[in-house]
């Protein structure tokens, strides 16, 4: 995988998502919450009482947590954890039931480019990529459905069961 970061997901219960920024080799460096907080009372599950009592210019410090995300939650550490509620039966329903759904798009000038695009890889690409006006006129995509699995999420310091997820990529 590539040095700067890499994401993949797959399924568990539901779906399960993680985008890691960085490499030891770059620095990794922890992730920060973009999001703010609304001050003056507001009460949030994650803060709780805490929230009321804040001031313009407080600086609130997020706990790390051992374990994945609960259903619904992402954590932010050195990588970005999300657990999506959807139900695993419900992943790609209607019209890709129990299957993830990966677009692939290619521009036509990076096609053409053999230092992006090697002749071999462009053949596949040209027999198999379909053209999705809607979206761009000038561009191939190639479109795979690949089968989510179930997983039970692990205990905190547990790896995943049936790893690797089935979708990843890097950059």
């Amino acid at each position: 995988m590539g040095d700067n970061g890499t994401s993949s997901g797959g399924g568990n219960g539901s779906v399960f998502w993680e985008v890691t920024h960085g490499s030891e080799r770059t620095g990794i460096k922890p992730m920060a919450l973009a999001n703010s907080i609304k001050l003056g009372g507001a009460r949030t599950p994650s803060l709780g009482r805490v929230a009321e009592t804040l001031t313009f210019g407080d600086t609130v410090t997020l706990d790390s947590y051992e374990g994945v995300p609960g259903e619904g939650q992402v954590k932010i550490g050195l990588n970005a954890e999300g657990h999506d509620a959807t139900a695993f039966d419900q992943i790609g329903v209607p019209d890709h039931p129990g299957r993830f759904r990966v677009r692939l798009r290619f521009r036509d000038e990076d096609l053409k480019n053999p230092n992006l695009v090697p002749p071999q890889e462009r053949a596949i690409i040209e027999q198999y990529g379909k053209r999705i006006p809607s979206l761009d006129p000038n561009s191939l995509f190639l479109e795979i459905d690949v089968p989510a699995i179930r997983r039970s999420a692990p205990k905190p310091g547990e790896p995943w069961a049936d790893m690797p997820w089935e979708i990843s990529w890097s950059w």
